[in-house]
């Protein structure tokens, strides 16, 4: 029997599971969010309270992965024998029926403007790279594959960057003809006031047909969630 190591710095779902480390099952929460309905979800508590690896958990859950060969992943076995398992078909048979963006926004946190914009400019076209198995398809426009090149290779402009998400969610809806997750890992953790009202509010108003799922540590960003889960002893609530 292989011995169970211990989890030091590891917040990737399939590492935990590859190489077995101790986890402690936390996927009943996957069907909390499928039950509850909400578009956005927020997830609170300080650091290091298993946040990041709980969004990535749900990642690997809803993701319809599509490799670089345009063969899609099956990741179920991910889930054999976990407590989400045991919940039933009705859960189960939403493994891998989606599009997901996953963004961390941990690296925003510069010295100054500008590298905080080129950090996240970086976790933007780390996306649209992982998702351009899409351009694939022969439906696209020549409008949409310029617009999706320009943003993908960084010579989009600002205004365009901001707009990234809601233009990938769209590409992605449209490919995958269904709604896309978005999760966002510390959206807000390094902003002013200002600022952070900005990317709420717009965070609101662009949430229509998508789930939002949000780690933060600040109380503001609980105004725009549906549902808020506290993470404590390794339990949600």
């Amino acid at each position: 029997m292989e011995k169970m190591r211990l989890p030091i710095g590891i917040e990737n779902y399939k590492e935990f599971m590859d190489k077995s480390y101790y986890y402690v099952d936390k996927t009943l929460l996957i069907k909390e969010l499928l039950d509850d309905g909400g578009k956005v979800h927020l997830f609170t508590r300080p650091r290091r309270f298993g946040k990041t690896l709980t969004l990535h958990m749900i990642k690997t859950f809803f993701e319809q992965e599509i490799q670089s060969d345009g063969a899609t992943r099956d990741n179920r076995f991910y889930f054999e024998g976990k407590k989400i398992q045991a919940a039933g078909e009705i859960y189960t048979s939403k493994i891998g029926k989606y599009p997901v963006i996953s963004l961390s926004l941990k690296s925003a946190k510069q010295p100054n403007f500008h590298m905080a914009y080129e950090s996240l400019v970086d976790e933007i076209i780390k996306e649209y790279v992982r998702h351009n198995y899409i351009l694939n398809a022969d439906f696209w426009t020549e409008e949409y594959r310029t617009r999706y090149d320009s943003l993908m290779n960084r010579r989009a402009e600002p205004v365009a960057y901001a707009k990234s998400l809601a233009f990938l969610s769209e590409c992605l809806a449209k490919y995958h003809n269904t709604s896309a997750i978005i999760l966002l890992d510390e959206p807000t953790s390094n902003l002013d006031s200002l600022n952070e009202a900005v990317i709420l509010r717009s965070l609101h108003e662009a949430r229509k047909g998508k789930t939002v799922v949000l780690v933060s540590h600040r109380q503001s960003t609980m105004e725009i969630a549906d549902t808020v889960y506290s993470v404590e002893n390794g339990r949600m609530s």
